[in-house]
């Protein structure tokens, strides 16, 4: 797995009740939870939401984790999220998940998005279209690619 070095967006998060199983800790389908969060608050930032990303919608189509430490009700997480991988119709976003506490890597996680345009029920293929790195608004031409995701790997 790829691993989150230059992360594009950061940010706090609290373990909370629904995230703890049955063994009294962070569950593992929390942890996808808790990235999907991160993306939402990173696309929010740029204006964007996961079904207009400058235009196109992103979906996710697959996800790797891998756990490393036990996380609990309340413990303070930051989260970095950076980007690799990017091809064809698609992306990587890498993850980092980290007690604030102690400083300790709870998981790491990286999914995988495809760019497609809902109304179309068509993938879109990449090609350099963003003005101005994060703060840009994606520019649809034949086809695009986000600019600071490909800065960031």
């Amino acid at each position: 797995m790829a691993e989150c070095d230059k992360p594009l967006f950061q940010t706090a998060l609290t373990v909370q009740v629904g995230d703890v199983n049955y063994g009294g800790h962070l569950a593992n389908d929390a942890v996808l939870r808790l990235c999907h969060e991160v993306r939402m608050r990173w696309l929010a930032k740029l204006g964007w939401s996961e079904m207009d990303a400058g235009g196109a919608g992103l979906i996710m189509a697959d996800a790797a984790v891998q756990y490393l430490a036990q996380g609990h009700h309340g413990d303070e997480l930051s989260v970095e999220m950076g980007a690799a991988g990017v091809a064809g119709v698609g992306f990587s976003l890498l993850y980092r998940i980290r007690r604030i506490s102690d400083g300790l890597v709870l998981a790491k996680v990286q999914t995988g998005h495809g760019v497609f345009r809902l109304w179309q029920a068509a993938c879109l293929s990449f090609a350099f279209g963003i003005e101005n790195g994060i703060g840009g608004r994606l520019k649809w031409r034949n086809q695009t690619i986000l600019r600071f995701i490909l800065n960031a790997i």
